[in-house]
């Protein structure tokens, strides 16, 4: 008999008026996938269509429904102290500015910051003023910020 095999990726995504904002490798269909499924608060909703907006790391789907109204928003121009905010379980995680380093495709965050999967795709906050700056990015335990659409 033929068996399926089930793959699965785990992250966080932003709720927007009408859509969600997050990490493209979670919004994105492989190439190989036969059936994809986006699993949202225990709901499941069908990728069959591609996202209505990508970029580098990031990519934007629509969904039915309102959503949240998102936090002020602002672009991360030079190194600051910043918060990671991801599973509500988790506490926060507080990045020294100190552990940015800026090169040519943004910002990133020192490999001596522990970064796992449960982090992609955390939001992410200034801590001077509390507003969102940027989509943490994980792969192989590094962390990068994506610029938020727009800044």
């Amino acid at each position: 008999g033929w068996f399926a095999r089930s793959r699965s990726r785990a992250g966080w995504l932003v709720r927007e008026p009408g859509s969600v904002l997050g990490p493209a490798d979670l919004l994105l269909a492989p190439a190989d996938a036969e059936e994809v499924f986006l699993e949202l608060g225990g709901e499941r909703v069908a990728l069959s269509t591609a996202p209505e907006w990508t970029s580098g790391p990031l990519a934007r789907r629509a969904l039915p429904g309102d959503g949240a109204r998102p936090p002020e928003t602002r672009a991360l121009v030079q190194a600051e102290d910043l918060l990671l905010c991801a599973d509500p379980a988790l506490a926060s995680m507080a990045v020294a500015a100190s552990h940015l380093e800026h090169d040519a495709q943004g910002w990133r965050i020192a490999p001596l910051v522990s970064l796992d999967e449960r982090w992609h795709g955390a939001a992410v906050l200034a801590r001077a003023d509390g507003r969102w700056v940027g989509l943490l990015v994980v792969a192989d335990g590094q962390g990068r910020i994506a610029d938020l659409p727009g800044r």
